[in-house]
């Protein structure tokens, strides 16, 4: 009896695992974007946010491609989505960023496994998914930054998103996968390369750089490629040209230069020290390329992985070009860097007992540990989403003449929990309120000053 127990739960979770974890994953992020308050440019574009659902979309198109674009950056479909969510209310951002978070695994682990109908392949993939996930949690140079973060979301997320869905056709026609439709496939690629690669310089210079090498390849091959390969790299150098000669780039390229202005081997010198971000992803990537070497080294199947990680690399130096690199512009080498190391991971065979049981206790600490994050972070962030709360309320009271004085919180809690996105003062916080209750706000602060308050202040709740 136990036995026939133990096979319906394995066939059970054989058949319906990959769902389940999508589905936890999916209840995770949207808990994460829940306790996630706006933060610093969030507050800026708020200011700009239309009332009905016809203005909002006008006036996100507007100041995307018009304002913007004319005055600070090139970036118009990150900031149409950055603008559009800030108009809406905060839910729809918070369900939406979840969906997508849960569709970025979904591509990483089709850019690894790419044969086959999606839900099939998904179907028989439950463990490189769990692979795919655990390496973005761990990995990625600023989580909350590019993920949760809605104006960081819009530009590295939702951006990363389309362009690895750019990339993913021409990963299929390396493995041999033809569309039914070319000449659809050829309008529909064009136009989703100009989509692609207006999106984020050095990932969109990325994705067109993998395009350009998985076409060179099949042409190796075969003497010939689709026509809508063609067309979806021509989308993607125009988008990429839209993007990188915007006037407001000139302006913003100018301020930067002034503030951060640096010489080309201090510029390149900043990029190499920004690799150990990525310290794990390299070190693992290098000891599976070892260790397959002697087993793959003639057939042909590390080519991918290396090729995967060069366009990594390139996201990561073409920040040379860049007056200032933040951390969360490592996000399209992360995502490159998963996706080589989910295709290495495919070839490892673990045929083992025992070693298959060492693989099994090592993730369910790892999933512990990834646990135990979660509840350092929904910890502080509800802590410090209930200061803005009741910091907004008061302001929205406020009837008297001086100054409200209002409490700022910074993150201070260990880098572990995830939660950094604060500054302390956030003067896009303070111009907000400033405007939106008609007041003169000065701060206090900062108001926690060790975890240790902070998790009392939870306990309290």
């Amino acid at each position: 009896m136990e036995q026939t127990k133990k096979k319906q739960w394995a066939s059970f979770l054989e058949k319906h695992g990959w769902a389940l974890l999508l589905l936890g994953l999916f209840l995770l992020f949207l808990a994460m974007n829940h306790f996630t308050v706006a933060t610093q440019d969030d507050y800026k574009y708020t200011l700009y946010a239309g009332q009905s659902p016809a203005e909002v979309l006008v006036h996100s198109f507007r100041f995307a491609f018009g304002e913007h674009y004319q005055s600070w950056g090139g970036r118009a479909i990150a900031h149409f989505l950055a603008v559009l969510f800030l108009s809406l209310p905060r839910w729809v951002f918070h369900w939406c960023n979840a969906g997508v978070s849960v569709l970025l695994v979904v591509l990483l682990t089709r850019l690894v496994l790419p044969n086959g109908k999606c839900v099939q392949t998904l179907r028989r993939s439950t463990p490189m998914l769990l692979a795919v996930f655990l390496m973005l949690w761990f990995c990625l140079p600023d989580f909350p930054g590019t993920m949760l973060w809605v104006t960081g979301a819009s530009n590295y997320l939702w951006g990363g998103v389309i362009i690895l869905s750019f990339c993913l056709p021409y990963r299929r026609l390396l493995a041999g996968e033809q569309w039914r439709h070319p000449v659809l496939a050829a309008v529909l690629m064009a136009l989703w390369g100009i989509a692609a690669g207006w999106c984020n310089e050095n990932t969109s210079g990325g994705g067109l750089l993998f395009a350009l090498a998985c076409t060179a390849l099949v042409l190796y091959r075969n003497k010939k490629a689709p026509v809508w390969a063609f067309t979806g790299m021509a989308g993607a150098v125009l988008g990429l040209v839209l993007m990188v000669t915007a006037p407001g780039n000139r302006v913003r390229a100018q301020l930067e230069h002034d503030l951060h202005g640096k010489s080309l081997f201090m510029q390149l010198l900043r990029v190499l020290m920004r690799l150990p971000e990525h310290g794990l992803l390299l070190i693992l990537l290098i000891g599976l390329m070892v260790y397959l070497w002697p087993s793959h080294k003639k057939d042909g199947t590390l080519l991918l992985p290396g090729l995967l990680a060069l366009c990594g690399l390139a996201m990561n130096f073409a920040m040379v070009f860049s007056p200032t690199f933040p951390s969360r512009a490592g996000f399209g080498m992360a995502c490159m860097l998963i996706a080589a190391n989910g295709l290495l991971l495919s070839m490892v065979s673990v045929t083992d007992r025992d070693l298959r049981r060492a693989v099994s206790a090592v993730t369910a600490l790892v999933l512990l540990c990834v646990a135990w994050q979660t509840a350092l972070f929904l910890g502080e962030a509800s802590v410090i989403t209930r200061v803005y709360r009741e910091n907004e309320a008061r302001a929205a009271q406020w009837q008297q003449s001086e100054p409200l004085i209002l409490d700022h919180v910074e993150a201070l809690s260990p880098k572990s929990t995830l939660y950094r996105l604060y500054q302390p003062q956030d003067h896009y916080y303070k111009e907000y309120l400033e405007e939106k209750y008609d007041l003169s706000i000065q701060w206090q602060g900062p108001l926690y000053d060790n975890w240790t308050t902070v998790a009392k202040m939870f306990l309290k709740g």
